[in-house]
């Protein structure tokens, strides 16, 4: 088998050079070559899933065997020219993947290798039944978003939804097309989901996409996206994926422009993205984050991922002097032995779902300027000291909304959310009063969008009609709506899908839940009946813990309706005390 040369210097690296092939089954012959950074020939770099690592195939690599997964081969034998070389770099065969150190000292590279690269080649796989036919429709549906575009610069009339008569004019597909579903699962490659490729792609100087011998051009395939999302050409392709491009896009042109991001936020906004190993969830982004991030999170593969996580919870609230990342912590948990307050980055977390930071109006959140995180370490590493105020225990609480997912069909998932919502009524329909002086029902509408609009405003009082409407579908007689329409005139439709969508994006994932002291509130799905309110300093949002001995377990954040954390926080009278989370 292949035996791997040290590098020579910090700044060597390796590239493969392919050698020509007439016939696709041929051997995939290679070499592997060293050169400095500095002054290497062009070449280009492969952006690619490993995929199932279990099945190998060898290939031979100056002059000896080295094993391969199924996908790369694919790659390797559509990647040859028929009568010349190619230098590429790749991941899987120019890293030693079993030397930790050469790993931990490749990867802080990665950023220049894959901006130096002349272009980064998408590899999505081989050719499926009518992807070559979808590859050439690419461009076509890339011309109509820009000309959609240039109808609506010159002021001319543009819904904002095609119709299949503007598409037909286009000269798109008819809706029954098989095509369409073809594109739909070549925007659910495995490829989109991978962590390493917003680094990839963001980095690159050129991004072209390979499916089989089809090729098209990234902007192509971005603008298509829009086409297809935005443009919703067709309700069945919409959600298909289409969100993740234009997300990686957006840090392509955002890093193209100088922009690094905050390592935290970039973590956040990639929770849904895969890694094969668990600490690639951090080191994948250190390319791209800040300056002063990369200095003190350095990868390094020796360091267990139990260990990783634990640091990188710490350094974020002793940089921010805030509790953001534990609110990251209630998604659930993989890695064995984790403490409660460390998020779990290896559990993905879908685009759909969202934290309640990005559905809520700042009016309701505690002002951690002036209660910042008041945090210290015990003897023990895997305890977390938090100061703050435990206020209200869970006496009631609700099963999971879950929204409706590709594959469920409408009605089995009507059916299912008015399960959810007859339940939830249930568990407010004991109350005759609540602790703001608000109707039940008002409080109830509040509380299922986090009391904040689609712009994340305070909900006007005209939400409250909307709420009426979009309630109406579930032929519920368990409240008088009738005291929520003397205000406004009669909402609109559009309007009641406006609030059902602010339900989707606070509720979704989520638990209702009711309080001792008569609130109700919005929770992660591992809330249970029993569980302790507490607003620690350094929260924004209050936050479920359970009791366990002398110490408390994290379950995660929670929105709580009408519940004054600022003032709470300034009651004298309620003590602050310190929670030992483990």
């Amino acid at each position: 088998m292949y035996t791997y040369q040290p590098l020579e210097y910090p700044r060597s690296i390796r590239l493969v050079k392919l050698y020509p092939a007439r016939c696709r089954t041929d051997t995939v012959v290679c070499d592997l070559i060293h050169v400095s950074l500095e002054n290497c020939l062009p070449f280009e770099a492969l952006s690619y899933t490993w995929g199932d690592a279990s099945v190998k195939h060898t290939i031979s690599c100056s002059k000896e065997q080295l094993e391969t997964a199924t996908n790369l081969l694919s790659a390797l034998q559509h990647l040859r020219q028929l009568d010349s070389t190619r230098l590429i770099w790749i991941d899987a065969i120019c890293i030693n993947q079993h030397d930790l150190d050469e790993r931990t000292q490749q990867v802080q590279l990665m950023r220049e290798i894959y901006h130096k690269a002349e272009e980064v080649l998408v590899w999505l796989g081989p050719e499926i039944p009518d992807s070559p036919r979808c590859f050439q429709l690419v461009p076509k549906l890339a011309s109509a978003w820009e000309e959609r575009d240039e109808v609506r610069q010159e002021g001319q009339q543009s819904q904002g939804v095609l119709t299949v008569h503007e598409a037909k004019q286009l000269g798109l597909p008819e809706l029954d097309d098989p095509i369409w579903q073809t594109l739909k699962r070549i925007l659910h490659s495995p490829w989109f989901d991978r962590v390493w490729i917003i680094q990839e792609v963001a980095v690159a100087k050129r991004v072209t996409v390979i499916c089989g011998d089809e090729t098209v051009i990234w902007e192509d395939l971005v603008e298509s996206s829009l086409l297809i999302s935005e443009g919703g050409i067709y309700g069945d392709i919409e959600g298909s994926g289409t969100g993740n491009i234009a997300t990686i896009d957006g840090f392509r042109i955002q890093v193209r422009d100088g922009e690094e991001f905050d390592l935290f936020v970039l973590m956040r906004l990639s929770r849904p993205s895969l890694a094969t190993n668990p600490q690639d969830k951090v080191y994948a982004l250190l390319g791209i984050t800040e300056e002063h991030d990369r200095d003190v999170i350095r990868p390094d593969y020796k360091i267990p991922v139990r260990d990783l996580y634990c640091r990188i919870a710490r350094y974020f609230i002793e940089r921010d002097q805030k509790l953001d990342v534990l609110c990251q912590a209630g998604y659930g948990r993989s890695i064995p032995d984790l403490p409660s307050w460390a998020p779990d980055w290896s559990v993905p977390v879908s685009a759909d779902d969202q934290d309640l930071v990005d559905v809520s109006h700042p009016g309701y959140w505690l002002d951690t300027e002036k209660y910042p995180a008041l945090i210290r370490l015990s003897d023990n590493p895997d305890h977390l000291i938090a100061r703050g105020k435990i206020v209200d225990i869970i006496s009631g609480m609700g099963t999971v909304f879950e929204a409706q997912s590709l594959t469920e069909d409408t009605q089995t998932a009507q059916q299912r959310i008015t399960s959810v919502i007859r339940e939830w009524e249930r568990l407010i329909l004991g109350m005759q009063t609540y602790p703001t002086g608000e109707a039940v029902i008002e409080a109830y509408w509040r509380t299922l969008i986090a009391g904040a609009d689609k712009e994340n405003e305070e909900a006007p009082v005209e939400f409250g009609n909307s709420f009426a409407r979009w309630y109406n579908q579930f032929d519920s007689t368990a409240f008088d709506l009738s005291e929520l329409h003397h205000r406004t005139s009669s909402t609109s439709e559009e309007a009641a899908k406006i609030y059902g969508s602010c339900v989707q994006e606070t509720c979704r994932g989520r638990r209702l839940f009711t309080t001792t002291m008569g609130y109700m509130g919005v929770g992660v799905k591992g809330g249970l009946q029993g569980d302790h309110i507490a607003i620690l300093s350094g929260s924004i949002f209050p936050c479920l813990v359970r009791s366990k001995g002398d110490c408390f377990t994290f379950v995660g954040e929670c929105y709580i309706h009408g519940l004054d954390l600022n003032k709470i926080m300034a009651d004298g009278d309620l003590e602050f005390q310190d929670l030992i989370l483990q």
